[in-house]
């Protein structure tokens, strides 16, 4: 049976579907209050207590920063310890790059330093794909591959 309409448990009113938030621990993958009460209950919360809006957006950044300037080290250290896959040129870190050697890339190394979402973990999955070559090298591979820039 397909329902087009739910009542909401806190404003008791019937309403289309539309007006419900997706909830995927709800059986029928609905909120049970639509989008206006949720939003009430919200700013409820906000007016209650606004320093904790603040404090948790600090523990977040905070954290976010840790979790960045781990991997950042962890990458830089990798690139100043390991030579160039073709060359055996060592240098600064940022004359070496990833080199993905297969067909499967799930991000770029470099932007994932600072994303908070990506773990050292995934880094260091990403990194297994990947040959460390100097830049020289990597432009090298990449034209013999036959990419193109795009004008």
């Amino acid at each position: 049976m397909d329902f087009i309409e739910k009542r909401c448990y806190k404003c008791t009113s019937t309403l289309p579907l539309s007006y419900f938030r997706r909830d995927s621990s709800r059986k029928d993958r609905l909120s049970n209050k639509c989008r206006q009460c949720e939003n009430q209950a919200k700013t409820a919360r906000r007016k209650a207590d606004p320093s904790a809006r603040a404090a948790q957006a600090e523990r977040n950044r905070r954290f976010s920063g840790i979790r960045n300037a781990e991997k950042l080290e962890y990458v830089r250290t990798y690139k100043e310890t390991t030579p160039c896959a073709d060359c055996g040129f060592r240098g600064t870190y940022y004359c070496l790059d990833f080199d993905h050697t297969t067909d499967v890339k799930n991000f770029e190394i470099g932007s994932a330093l600072g994303n908070s979402r990506i773990t050292l973990e995934m880094v260091k999955d990403e990194m297994a794909l990947c040959e460390l070559v100097c830049a020289i090298c990597h432009r090298e591979r990449t034209h013999s591959r036959g990419y193109r820039r795009r004008s």
